[in-house]
Parts: structure tokens; C-alpha cells; sequence
């Protein structure tokens, strides 16, 4: 028995959900880059109460990644494309950010950034985009 047509919709919120998984399982987070790299932002500026809640603000924010995507994927589902693409942007883009710097800090040094957990985070960040292309507005009726 054949079921009905899948919404595009519904597609995304399914992305969405294996991307969520995904970031989730691999502890790919941009909580420890951030870190880092507010380390380097204090070395240079010195320390401050100002820069360190800033510093928190993206570290809470870049270890939630993989939770903001999966609600991302309920906002789908229900067709609240809107805030659904919000959400998700919010979950990936702390981690797109992070996981640049990471690439760059592993090239220079020589290392494989693809490896392991990373290899999978990054899977997880590049669906979450594909999910965010593929939902649709529903027109109110």
C-alpha cells in the first residue's frame, strides 16, 4: 500500500533531523574553537567582563548547535518555514563559523581535518543547509 507524497516540507524537517543526529552524536561544536579563539581575542585586547560574556554567549550558543537543527526540523514539519530556517541558521551558523577556523587551524598544521567526529559534524552542518534550501513556504489559505 502506497502512502501519500511527501511535502517538501516534510523532506526538510527529515534532514534536518538526520543533520541534528548527526551534529549531535559527533560532538562536532563550535563551544571549544570558540574558546580558543576568544583566548586569542583576550591576548590581544586583554580581558574583560564585556568580552567574556560575549565569549559565552557564542559558546552556549555554538554547543547547542545540533538541538537548535532538530528544532529546526519540528518548525518543518509543522510548516513554520520562517522560524524554522531562523532556528537552524542560529545552529549552524555558530558551527559553519567554528568549523572554518578549525579547518584552517588544522591545515596549517598539517593535520587531516576530516577525520572521525569532524567527518560526521561536517555531514551534519552540510544537510542542515540542504534542509533549509528544501522547505517551502505554505501559503496561508
Amino acid at each position: 500500500m502506497m502512502g501519500r507524497a511527501r511535502t517538501d516540507n516534510e523532506k526538510a524537517a527529515f534532514l534536518a533531523v538526520i543533520a541534528g543526529l548527526l551534529m549531535l552524536v559527533s560532538g562536532v561544536t563550535g563551544a571549544s574553537q570558540w574558546r580558543r579563539t576568544f583566548d586569542l581575542i583576550e591576548s590581544f585586547l586583554g580581558a574583560s567582563p564585556a568580552l567574556r560574556f560575549v565569549q559565552l554567549v557564542f559558546v552556549v550558543l555554538g554547543s547547542v548547535g545540533g538541538i537548535f537543527v532538530l528544532l529546526g526540523a519540528y518548525a518543518f514539519r509543522n510548516d513554520r518555514v520562517r522560524t524554522g530556517k531562523i532556528v537552524i541558521l542560529f545552529g549552524t551558523g555558530f558551527t559553519i563559523a567554528s568549523l572554518i577556523l578549525f579547518l584552517i587551524i588544522a591545515v596549517q598544521r598539517g593535520e587531516l581535518p576530516f577525520a572521525g567526529g569532524a567527518a560526521i559534524g561536517f555531514t551534519g552542518v552540510v544537510l542542515s543547509v540542504f534542509a533549509r534550501f528544501k522547505a517551502k513556504a505554505v501559503p496561508l489559505t
